[in-house]
């Protein structure tokens, strides 16, 4: 079915895919909540009639969401009656806009608290969530656009995640082995429950009764119900009326960016390619282009402070330690070659020495002898 001409009015406006599917979420929610049954019935009500709807919506989302949030979930919805030709008085719906609060830095969950909350995971679904979060660093958005085509095995126990593909923030994420085995454990659970999975298969899906169903991306909406129902049994402190010292979605990527900046070994510029940041300097998201090995042999310097179970980490420490004490048995030996070698050549050396000086000794005796 042809889509609506206003729908593709609107949709041609943006650029980025993935702006594009957030705005019509968005839009979405608005049609929803204004009890019309399609856009472009939307249309053909009065000005005035639109006008009115705009600020009884503005008002609904002010007791709703963050008054940070109004604006963001308002723009889609301007965007479409702007590429609509419908005058409406923006000036005076954005004087219905509620006072910005102050963004709170807030702090990272700690590695007991992702553990309490791992625990508070009583879904293979939620523990991979969890996982992933805590070990890439994800952003909530990014979350719905990966597809299973996105993900590689890079090394035998490792994923290497590309997100964002085809837009400017387009890069990779790396998860731990720890985190690895729950994300597979998730994908084999709705394999057994007869989901077909092929490269279009999104990582999270919507909830399902039956694994044939029709697959829907998880929506970030449902992403963020999930990890708050998640995070419900740690204790967080109230910074404004809507805010906490740990965000919700945002203490896990903290506490991933915080181990990250912290591991000796990893280039600042390095450390915010890891985190998906531009870079230390503007120019270094133009020139600083490393390998996707590169840069997972970068991650694997924090693997062991990434990994949350203490078991698990005690058990990569002890891998590592292994790898290090190797390395030394490896360079000890390579030092004992050397000096067997080099002992070899002084022999060799003292030998041709000792045989020259014994045919000089025979030169000086023969011209003595010629000389008498």
């Amino acid at each position: 079915m042809l889509e609506q001409r206003s729908i593709r009015l609107f949709e041609n406006a943006i650029k980025s895919e993935i702006t594009r599917k957030g705005y019509r979420y968005q839009l979405d929610k608005f049609l929803e909540w204004s009890k019309i049954k399609d856009f472009d019935s939307l249309l053909e009500a009065p000005e005035k009639n639109i006008q009115e709807l705009l600020e009884d919506y503005i008002m609904y989302l002010k007791k709703k969401v963050s008054p940070n949030t109004v604006p963001v979930y308002f723009a889609p919805i301007e965007l479409f009656f702007t590429m609509n030709d419908v005058d409406t008085n923006y000036k005076k719906l954005r004087k219905l806009f509620p006072a910005t609060e102050k963004s709170a830095s807030g702090r990272a969950y700690t590695r007991q608290e992702i553990q309490k909350i791992l625990r508070n995971a009583k879904t293979k679904r939620g523990r991979a969530l969890v996982f992933l979060l805590a070990s890439s660093g994800l952003r909530k958005g990014a979350i719905p656009g990966i597809k299973l085509k996105h993900m590689k095995k890079i090394d035998e126990n490792s994923y290497s995640i590309l997100i964002y593909e085809g837009s400017k923030q387009e890069d990779y994420v790396f998860t731990t082995p720890e985190a690895t085995i729950p994300i597979d454990e998730y994908l084999d659970e709705r394999r057994k429950d007869g989901e077909y999975m092929d490269g279009e298969t999104p990582l999270f899906r919507n909830d399902y009764s039956l694994g044939i169903e029709k697959v829907k991306p998880c929506a970030t909406d449902s992403i963020s119900k999930l990890t708050g129902r998640l995070v419900s049994c740690i204790e967080r402190k109230k910074i404004t009326k809507r805010r906490y010292d740990v965000q919700q979605e945002y203490g896990f990527r903290k506490f991933f960016s915080t181990i990250i900046k912290n591991t000796m070994g990893i280039t600042p510029t390095m450390t915010e390619k890891l985190i998906n940041h531009i870079g230390v300097v503007q120019l270094d998201g133009n020139y600083f282009k490393p390998t996707v090995e590169q840069m997972f042999e970068a991650y694997k310097k924090a693997i062991p402070e990434l990994t949350i179970e203490d078991s698990e980490r005690y058990k990569v420490q002890n891998q590592k330690l292994q790898e290090q004490l190797s390395e030394k048995e490896k360079l000890e030996n390579t030092v004992e070659e050397l000096k067997l070698k080099f002992d070899r050549h002084e022999i060799k050396r003292n030998e041709q020495l000792s045989k020259q000086e014994k045919r000089i000794k025979e030169l000086e005796d023969q011209i003595k002898s010629d000389r008498v």
